[in-house]
């Protein structure tokens, strides 16, 4: 029991470790940020098949970025990234894919991006109008 209570207390020490610099004021972690969160696809012909829009996303923290899911708001948005860790300081992006088959009319999509890094989840957003 006390083994289990010294490695409890040794997993605080260490997950609140700050980071060296800057007068030790914040903790390590990821933070995601994407300069266009929000997309308009404007008029779209409902059948000219798939439109796609790619968002760049930034790790502006301390720790390396890594994505974990993006999750769009229904089936006909698809996204697709990479899986691979984003360095601090480099970008990476994320395609949507939205198919307007027999969905005439406006649409706005939300995709959540789920990471370690803050804010979590990272929304983004699509919109346009599907013409008959």
């Amino acid at each position: 029991m006390k083994g289990f209570i010294f490695l409890v207390a040794g997993l605080f020490i260490v997950g609140s470790v700050p980071c060296w610099g800057d007068d030790h004021k914040e903790e390590c972690q990821a933070l995601v940020t994407s300069p266009v969160a929000n997309f308009d696809f404007g008029d779209i012909p409902e059948g000219g098949g798939n439109v796609t829009h790619s968002f760049t996303v930034h790790n502006e923290g301390d720790l390396p970025l890594l994505i974990t899911r993006v999750i769009a708001s229904c089936g006909c948005t698809t996204p697709e990234w990479s899986k691979e860790p984003v360095a601090p300081g480099d970008s990476s992006m994320i395609h949507v894919s939205y198919n307007p088959l027999h969905r005439p009319g406006t649409f706005h999509k939300t995709i959540s991006v789920y990471s370690n890094g803050s804010p979590n989840p990272l929304s983004l957003t699509i919109r346009g109008n599907v013409v008959p």
